[in-house]
């Protein structure tokens, strides 16, 4: 890791100390960063931020990034805010393999109980088999 992104990481870190929701902007765009670190302290700082990083976090959910949803799904798993559950089960549907396998993780973190028939439906929606 270069001393950019371990400034960077360290940044990301920061910004989620002190629990100021003027930090979601600069977190949200953290989560599109190259390096792994970044974004693993963004999501970590929103995650701390909590529940006014929800509505930020279920709108980038939503971009054709992988990387940003995938992100964003983590956050919104560790934030555990009943709110995220029909966006990100809307993620599980329409994104590719990281996104998916994120959007599970945080619908489980969410309610641990969750019904595994959306995601049956989902799978079978995407392979084309009919369910019987």
């Amino acid at each position: 890791m270069t001393i950019t992104k371990v400034c960077e990481a360290e940044a990301a870190r920061s910004l989620g100390r002190g629990n100021d929701i003027r930090a979601i902007g600069p977190l949200i765009n953290s989560l599109g960063d190259a390096g792994s670190e970044v974004r693993t302290q963004a999501t970590r700082s929103l995650v701390k931020i909590g529940r006014p990083s929800v509505d930020p976090l279920i709108r980038v959910l939503k971009k054709n990034d992988s990387i940003v949803q995938s992100a964003a799904a983590s956050a919104l798993g560790g934030i555990g805010d009943d709110m995220a559950k029909e966006p990100l089960i809307q993620a599980f549907r329409d994104g590719d393999g990281d996104v998916r396998h994120e959007a599970v993780e945080a619908l489980l973190k969410i309610n641990k109980t969750y019904s595994v028939e959306p995601f049956i439906e989902a799978s079978q929606g995407r392979t084309g088999r009919s369910q019987k």
